[in-house]
């Protein structure tokens, strides 16, 4: 079986470590030959800020999120590589999460990637974790992997470099453990489930 990866650089900036790191788990996916994946970079999609007139589904919201609805419900599980802004995951993170309330990404396992240019990248993933699931039912899964001094990651040998190894080591290990649980997910998915509670508890 195929699965298929959606993977969300999660910084606004041009050329951001989170696109690099996404495009790096992309290939690591990729190379396994049982997986298909796609990147959503918050860069290229400027979406705006949730709005009461996004639940009408009118044409300016349609033209905007359709095209990300998309990818995100083609998707068995995500990778969303999360920088850390202020202590905290960046407020286009949580937007795309409010946004996704058509069940996009209900009951789909996400590994979440927090990264920091200098020792942090902790904080986005505990913010996320206490509320970014509530009404969209992502399924965050145990694992995660923090990058610290991010610059320096890569998929090359690491050389001496005990930081980059251990690194490389908890990233490879945390997108198996995506994979397993995308496969093992999808009969829940395949169940009949009560599309009318939207609001989670």
């Amino acid at each position: 079986m195929v699965r298929h990866i959606t993977l969300v650089a999660g910084s606004n900036r041009a050329d951001s470590q989170s696109r690099r790191i996404a495009d790096l788990c992309s290939a690591a996916l990729l190379a396994g030959g049982h997986t298909t994946t796609e990147i959503i970079d918050l860069h290229a999609h400027d979406l705006p800020l949730w709005d009461p007139d996004k639940r009408t589904q009118s044409a300016r919201w349609e033209a905007l999120w359709t095209p990300v609805s998309e990818a995100l419900s083609r998707a068995n599980g995500f990778v969303f590589v999360v920088p850390e802004w202020g202590g905290m995951a960046p407020p286009h993170v949580k937007n795309l999460l409010l946004l996704a309330d058509q069940w996009e990404l209900a009951h789909k396992p996400a590994l979440l990637v927090g990264i920091s240019g200098s020792v942090g990248g902790a904080y986005p993933i505990s913010d996320l974790r206490g509320s970014g699931y509530k009404n969209n039912r992502i399924l965050w899964i145990p694992d995660h992997v923090v990058l610290r001094q991010v610059g320096g990651f890569h998929w090359d040998d690491a050389g001496e470099n005990s930081t980059v190894a251990m690194q490389q080591t908890r990233l490879r290990y945390g997108l198996s453990m995506l994979e397993a649980y995308a496969d093992a997910l999808n009969p829940i998915r395949e169940t009949v489930f009560d599309k009318g509670m939207t609001n989670g508890m």
